[in-house]
């Protein structure tokens, strides 16, 4: 398996592989992230869909956008070359017409949290009632945004 391989590769990363979810709601993503979010040690949590293709210095750049004062850094999902119609129609909605709207919508201060591909700061996660909190939303991204927002964070 590549993650075991990689896990060997650099011993010094402390790093942990869950497989399985813990049901805490109707959302499978939730569900599936629960385990590894109770037993995370870090203060800022990396949200990456299995679809999402994210360049080496992506991480780099989300941490370097998480000032004092926010919470979620988001970015536009560029999703991984797949065969089929459902995976074009994804990629090209994604680079196209959600684009657009995904930065209108931020100008205007309107939540448009698209979750597939953020970084979160744990601590404002938790005052909303912790990731669980958001496992019978099937809109997750919404609603964790919506939430950290209401508490004051940007």
């Amino acid at each position: 398996m590549l993650v075991n391989s990689l896990m060997q590769k650099y011993p010094q990363v402390a790093a942990r592989l869950f497989i399985g979810g813990m049901c805490v709601g109707v959302n499978p993503k939730i569900n599936n992230m629960q385990p590894a979010y109770s037993e995370a040690k870090y203060p800022l949590v990396l949200v990456s869909d299995s679809g999402i293709r994210m360049r080496e210095d992506t991480l780099l750049d989300m941490v370097q956008h998480m000032t004092e004062n926010v919470a979620i850094v988001h970015q536009m999902p560029f999703a991984y070359d797949a065969e089929g119609f459902a995976a074009v129609y994804e990629k090209v909605y994604f680079g196209t017409a959600q684009a657009r709207l995904y930065l209108g919508a931020d100008f205007l201060g309107i939540n448009c949290h698209v979750g597939m591909s953020s970084l979160i700061r744990r601590c404002a996660l938790e005052e909303a009632g912790g990731l669980a909190a958001f496992g019978d939303f099937l809109a997750e991204d919404y609603f964790m945004a919506k939430a950290v927002v209401s508490r004051g964070w940007r």
